[in-house]
């Protein structure tokens, strides 16, 4: 007779006792801009489009984050905001002159946590939606 899970679930356990399902993503695994969509994505009224011809998310048409040309991801969430997350984390998030004067901060997929990002994705939708 098939083991049953311990979690009182009735599913036999698959050759050599472990359960026959995905596994889940390692949680140490380097997020992409998919992860980043797939958090914007679940908020209300976000929308996938384009900004400067790379892959982008907006809501109500308004651009909350884009996808940059080297894979980096820019955030639209505010001044305040851009300047803590680059005096606490420099090396996940930066601006270059180029984002000087915009309410945006840079972030380097490799470097950033799940929850930064998760974070990151409240923050630029609150900053969009005004």
């Amino acid at each position: 007779m098939p083991k049953a899970r311990k979690n009182g679930g009735s599913q036999p356990a698959a050759a050599g006792g472990a359960a026959a399902r995905p596994s889940p993503k390692p949680a140490h695994a380097t997020p992409t801009f998919d992860t980043v969509r797939e958090l914007a994505l679940a908020l209300p009224n976000v929308e996938d489009g384009t900004s400067y011809g790379t892959a982008a998310l907006k809501v109500k048409k308004k651009l909350m984050i884009r996808l940059r040309e080297d894979g980096d991801v820019v955030f639209v969430l505010g001044f305040d905001k851009r300047d803590m997350l680059m005096a606490a984390r420099p090396e996940a998030f930066y601006t270059t002159d180029h984002y000087r004067d915009y309410p945006s901060v840079l972030c380097r997929l490799s470097k950033v946590t799940l929850g930064e990002l998760r974070d990151c994705v409240q923050w630029a939708f609150a900053y969009a939606r005004g």
